[in-house]
């Protein structure tokens, strides 16, 4: 009871955030590209090949 009581209590602060910058689609395009540059588009999808070989190997 006391978890749900807390959950409850702090739920509105979820969504009362402040935006610093509301630029937001600036913000996911910029993300976006750093994402592609640094690398990590192919760790991804190296991770994604080889969880899907693991899975299939083991079940």
């Amino acid at each position: 009871m006391d978890l749900i009581h807390g959950l409850l209590i702090h739920f509105p602060s979820i969504f009362a955030q402040r935006v610093e910058d509301p630029q937001i689609l600036d913000q996911i395009k910029d993300n976006f590209d750093y994402f592609i540059q640094s690398g990590q588009v192919w760790a991804l999808g190296i991770g994604f090949f080889l969880g899907y070989l693991f899975r299939t190997f083991t079940g």
